[in-house]
C-alpha cells in the first residue's frame, strides 16, 4: 500500500511517532451520544498520530494571539472501514483534539484530506472551537491525476512555509480548499496573495448560494401547476444560471 506520508516526504524529514489513539479515549474525552459512539465503533478501523510538527523538531515558530494558539500541527491518519460518515468523524475528531490537525482518511489505497482552523473558546480559553471543515475528494494513490499530483506536490515537505505554525497550517488548509473547489479552476495552484484568496472565496460562496437558490426554483417549477407562475419561475431560473456563469467566468479570469 502506498504511504501518503512518504510521498509528501514528511517522514523522511521528521521522525514519525505513529501513536495509536484508542477509540475508548474519545468516548472519555468528549460527551458522545449513542449515534456518535456507533459511528466511531463501526466506521473507524484505527486512528494514528503519524507525526507532530513542533518547534523542537522543525525550525518553525509558534504563533499566538488573543484568538488562536498554533504551537504545533498534528498529522493524523484515520483508517476507515467504509467511505461513509466522513463529515461526522472529522467533526468529532476536531472537537476532541484541541491542536490544529491534518486528517488523512485512508480506505484501501485511497485518501481524503481534511483541515479546519481552530480558535480559542471565548468562554473557556482552555478549549478551542473549529471553523469550516474543508475536504478533498477521494484520491486513488494508484491513479493520481495531473491536478491531484500538483496538489500532492504542494504538500511536499520542502514546499511548506517555515515561518510560523499558523502559516504552515493555513497553507495546507488553502491547498485542501483549492482542490475541493477545483471545478471552478480546472487546474491546481496555490493562492498568490491573501487578497486573491479572499476575493475568490467570496465569489465561490456567491456561486454556491445561487446554485442552492436555483435548485429551490427548479423544485418550485416541478411542483407548480399554474402556467403564469411556472413561466415566472423559469425566467428567474434563467437569470440565476446567467449569474452563475458570470461569476464562474470571473473566477477563471482571476485564476
Amino acid at each position: 500500500m502506498t504511504d501518503f506520508f512518504e510521498i509528501i516526504e514528511l517522514n523522511n524529514n521528521v521522525k514519525p511517532i505513529n501513536k495509536k489513539i484508542d477509540k475508548k479515549l474519545l468516548f472519555e474525552q468528549i460527551d458522545l451520544n449513542t449515534t456518535d459512539k456507533k459511528i466511531i465503533s463501526e466506521f473507524i478501523e484505527k486512528i494514528l498520530i503519524v507525526n507532530v510538527l513542533n518547534k523542537y523538531n522543525v525550525n518553525i515558530q509558534p504563533y499566538t494571539d488573543d484568538e488562536i494558539i498554533y504551537e504545533s500541527v498534528l498529522f493524523i491518519k484515520v483508517e476507515i472501514r467504509k467511505k461513509e460518515k466522513i463529515q461526522k468523524i472529522a467533526e468529532l475528531l476536531n472537537y476532541a483534539i484541541p491542536n490544529p490537525i491534518v486528517l488523512v482518511f485512508s480506505y484501501k489505497n485511497e485518501i481524503l484530506i481534511s483541515t479546519a482552523h481552530k480558535r480559542l473558546n471565548k468562554v473557556d480559553k482552555n478549549k478551542t472551537v473549529f471553523g469550516i471543515i474543508n475536504f478533498t475528494h477521494w484520491i486513488d494513490l494508484n491513479k493520481i491525476s495531473n491536478i491531484e499530483q500538483k496538489f500532492i506536490n504542494s504538500l511536499k515537505f520542502a514546499n511548506l512555509p517555515f515561518t510560523t505554525f499558523y502559516d504552515l497550517y493555513a497553507y495546507i488548509d488553502d491547498a485542501v480548499y483549492v482542490l475541493s473547489n477545483v471545478e471552478f479552476f480546472n487546474d491546481f495552484r496555490m493562492f498568490d496573495s491573501f487578497e486573491e484568496k479572499e476575493k475568490i472565496k467570496s465569489l465561490i460562496e456567491e456561486v454556491k448560494v445561487l446554485k442552492e437558490e436555483l435548485a429551490n426554483i427548479k423544485n418550485m417549477i416541478k411542483n407548480e401547476s399554474q402556467f403564469n407562475k411556472k413561466a415566472e419561475y423559469n425566467i428567474k431560473a434563467t437569470q440565476l444560471r446567467d449569474d452563475i456563469v458570470s461569476l464562474k467566468n470571473q473566477i477563471k479570469t482571476r485564476w
